[in-house]
């Protein structure tokens, strides 16, 4: 069965109509349209409707699609939660780890609860930023130190791409690395076998956590330094501009829906 629908968030548009050409699907949804009944097993997702408005789902589905949905819901700073209580490490985070410890000149991050591409990202010492901090609209964690930075890619639970966050000389650690920065997407190519998301457990935990399994789409954005990798966000509809990005994502759902 060929893919119907390509079911895209607002604000979203570039990538679902180069999904839909690809495999020549038959139109591209809002997730809030409501002269469309949702169906994973025909549609392609990229945001979630309410479970009330999807069709199809057996009893086994319908929990899964309900804890999937719960995660797509959350803030950025639950979804880190999320991920943390599901085996994925994640940035030191307050709330989260212990923060007792922390020192008041330790240099931290603070973000809105809900934030996209690198936006409200603010540098300063946790005694600053602790002072200001109103913890029902942001939150904050220890400046993680990376010497390198990726986007990886599942597509039904197969990673089908990773992408390395290829920077400038000298890019400011204080600084989200994203395309506003002068980042370049560059895939890998060398077996993953031999790369550091392995070594260092990056893969084996993304490939047990349930919204790699469950979602239709996401991508990891994973920091890592000489001895652990921390995932600062997931995203669940990633820029996929270039072709090749957009073809191994296309065989992928083609091998799901035919």
């Amino acid at each position: 069965m060929a893919t119907r629908a390509i079911v895209r968030p607002s604000g979203i548009l570039t990538t679902p109509m180069s999904l839909k050409a690809e495999l020549q699907a038959q139109r591209v949804v809002q997730v809030d349209y409501t002269g469309h009944k949702f169906d994973p097993a025909k549609d392609f997702f990229f945001a979630y409707p309410p479970a009330a408005r999807v069709e199809g789902l057996n009893q086994g589905q319908i929990a899964s699609y309900h804890q999937l949905l719960s995660f797509f819901s959350s803030t950025k700073y639950q979804q880190r939660q999320l991920m943390f209580a599901g085996g994925l490490s994640v940035p030191k985070t307050r709330g989260i780890h212990n923060w007792a410890s922390w020192t008041l000149d330790e240099k931290c991050v603070k973000r809105p609860m809900s934030h996209r591409a690198g936006s409200g990202f603010v540098v300063g010492n946790y005694g600053e930023l602790l002072a200001t901090l109103n913890p029902l609209t942001h939150y904050l964690s220890q400046l993680f130190i990376r010497t390198a930075e990726y986007r990886v890619i599942y597509v039904f639970g197969q990673r089908v791409c990773t992408l390395f966050k290829q920077m400038p000389p000298g890019a400011a650690q204080d600084k989200p690395w994203t395309h506003e920065s002068g980042a370049t997407f560059i895939n890998l190519s060398r077996p993953q076998s031999e790369h550091k998301l392995d070594r260092l457990g990056f893969y084996a935990a993304a490939a047990n956590f349930h919204v790699t399994k469950d979602a239709h789409i996401c991508a990891y954005d994973v920091m890592i330094n000489d001895s652990t990798y921390a995932v600062s966000e997931v995203n669940f509809a990633p820029s996929l501009k270039i072709e090749s990005r957009i073809k191994a994502v296309a065989n992928r759902i083609r091998e799901i829906h035919g």
